[in-house]
């Protein structure tokens, strides 16, 4: 008896211990992203001053500091080479928090004269603000069980692709949804005959491992090189154990069917998969053309009245020519 007793009293302790620590936890996490261009900064120094907690963003810019007590006066330091250090008090952060860091003028002007010479550019461009989760913005939901495809239409050929950009949709308020996820990039060519998407030219797997709304896909070394000025870049979902998101719901069921032909029905549990990413769209008065593949295989063309706009994923792509 002495020792159930002793037992059952020391796993309630340490459930309480354990319980205060998860309510004193606090956690900070978001994205830094460059001002200018608008996209992740990697290795960033992310400092929680007062707590003496220090960590990096990774290559998505992404950052998450954990703390067991934090000061109310406490304030967040975001730090890096070429890059004005910003400061932001504990009490004016807010969940996934977007980071702008602003360059020092000697690197602006370093990267500008750059981009002159080089000649970058950056088609369907879309800014933090489309993808944030801020109140009233007029965002939509990209989840599809099998591709999408975006018409990208430039005023140069023979195009060497830098980089794709994606605005990625995620649900705080359901924890059943996996932070990590598969899914396939492919840049195509189009369909002389119908303009849809056509063969595939690259094909790129992409593995997402934090929760990070703006997603950078580095394609610098793929040497991908597009003759025309016109292309297609879809994004194909893997139904693949990974990816799975269970649904749960409650339906109804015929229960009885009494004498008089009434029927008695009853509420049952049911579920459905669906699949991970979802991505972010934004409303635009002229979206881009685009695509939706079957499950018969085929592609199909997305309408919109034009009086009205549309939705667009956010979806963009960064070339060199």
């Amino acid at each position: 008896m002495f020792n159930a007793f002793t037992l059952k009293l020391g796993v309630f302790l340490l459930l309480f211990i354990f319980c205060q620590s998860a309510v004193a936890q606090t956690v900070f996490e978001g994205q830094v992203l460059d001002q200018f261009y608008e996209k992740p900064v990697p290795s960033v120094t992310v400092a929680l001053i007062k707590t003496k907690i220090v960590t990096l963003t990774n290559q998505q810019g992404y950052f998450n500091i954990e703390a067991n007590e934090v000061a109310p006066i406490d304030t967040l330091v975001f730090s890096s080479i070429g890059y004005i250090t910003k400061r932001l008090a504990v009490s004016d952060y807010t969940e996934n928090v977007f980071v702008l860091l602003t360059p020092s003028n000697a690197t602006l002007e370093e990267v500008i004269i750059t981009n002159r010479k080089l000649k970058i550019e950056r088609l369907r461009d879309f800014t933090n603000g489309d993808i944030g989760t801020t109140p009233g913005n007029p965002q939509s939901k990209y989840q599809l069980a099998y591709a999408y495809a975006k018409l990208f239409d430039s005023e140069h050929a023979n195009l060497l692709l830098k980089q794709v950009d994606l605005g990625r949709y995620i649900a705080y308020a359901v924890p059943r949804i996996p932070v990590q996820t598969l899914f396939l990039l492919h840049i195509m060519d189009v369909d002389p005959k119908t303009g849809s998407p056509g063969k595939i030219i690259f094909t790129k797997q992409v593995h997402l491992k934090d929760k990070s709304y703006w997603i950078t896909i580095d394609l610098s070394k793929d040497n991908i090189v597009i003759p025309t000025n016109r292309f297609f870049i879809s994004l194909e979902w893997q139904q693949i154990p990974m990816n799975e998101m269970v649904n749960l719901r409650f339906t109804n069921r015929l229960y009885d069917v009494k004498k008089n032909g009434k029927q008695r029905l009853e509420d049952v549990s049911d579920y459905s998969i669906s699949y991970q990413p979802i991505f972010t769209g934004y409303h635009r008065s002229k979206p881009a053309v685009s695509y939706t593949k079957t499950i018969g295989g085929n592609w199909q063309l997305n309408k919109f009245d034009s009086r009205y706009g549309g939705q667009e994923l956010a979806l963009s792509v960064t070339y060199k020519y």
